[in-house]
């Protein structure tokens, strides 16, 4: 395995990832008298999480925190200087989602105002109801793809860390062992239509019904072929938390399946 899990610059476009699938970005108020900003990823308290984020930490700044409940971790950023660099991040290697990409245009927004605080604070509370409805140019499957034939572009360490938010690794006992990848995602089709052209999977993915979410897109996949080139690139592009252990579990059935095809 490569060196890329301390590599800083990999270690940001997989944070990229990471924040699309699994973090917030929040601009909240002090008692109507000033902004404050704040970023947040949560997951659950497993070491190799914790080692994640302090990794994470380490080359982003913020602070690593045990949930009172003891239940999740959390990566938590509330310094002003550290949310300016992390800005220029996302500027560099911007985030793929719809919901990440218009947190982070509110957050520019507040952080562009120049009025007093008060008169900032009463902005931010008019205009955070429209925060959703800023309407960006989708990039299709197509386009994401062709970036991707960099082999130094960030989507690849970005598909890692998003991977690692949001990705599931199974394999169904039930069913002679069968393995199976899928990743799900409100609304952003084309963000997975894109997965499934990056990994040659015959399957796309497809739209499940639900009475409280509008648009759940989930894309699934069991073909071999299509599993080998998941665990190839995770093999390139490792995931640095908790995911990696399923991912090591399943890699296993994986190559007992490729056997018996040999």
């Amino acid at each position: 395995m490569s060196n890329l899990d301390s590599n800083p610059d990999y270690i940001k476009c997989f944070f990229v990832g990471l924040m699309d699938g699994d973090g917030s970005i929040q601009v909240n108020h002090w008692r109507k008298h000033s902004l404050q900003f704040r970023m947040v990823i949560k997951l659950l308290n497993l070491p190799a999480n914790i080692r994640m984020l302090n990794k994470i930490a380490a080359v982003i700044g913020g602070s690593v925190s045990i949930q009172s409940n003891g239940e999740f971790v959390l990566w938590v950023v509330n310094d002003k200087r550290v949310i300016f660099n992390i800005v220029k991040i996302f500027d560099t290697y911007p985030p793929l989602t719809t919901r990440l990409k218009c947190q982070l245009y509110f957050l520019k927004s507040c952080l562009d105002l120049q009025s007093s605080p008060v008169s900032n604070v009463n902005w931010m509370i008019t205009y955070r109801k429209f925060k959703y409805k800023h309407a960006f140019t989708v990039i299709s499957a197509q386009k994401l793809l062709k970036m991707s034939l960099n082999n130094r572009h960030y989507i690849h360490a970005w598909i890692s860390g998003f991977t690692e938010a949001e990705g599931c690794f199974t394999v169904r006992a039930v069913s002679s062992n069968v393995p199976s990848f899928s990743i799900g995602q409100n609304d952003d089709l084309e963000l997975l239509l894109f997965l499934a052209l990056y990994f040659k999977a015959n399957s796309k993915p497809r739209l499940v019904k639900s009475k409280s979410i509008k648009s759940f897109y989930l894309f699934e996949t069991a073909s071999l072929n299509s599993l080998i080139n998941i665990c190839s690139h995770l093999n390139k592009y490792p995931l640095l938390g908790a995911k990696k252990n399923s991912f090591d579990e399943f890699k296993k059935t994986i190559l007992i399946n490729q056997r018996r095809y040999l």
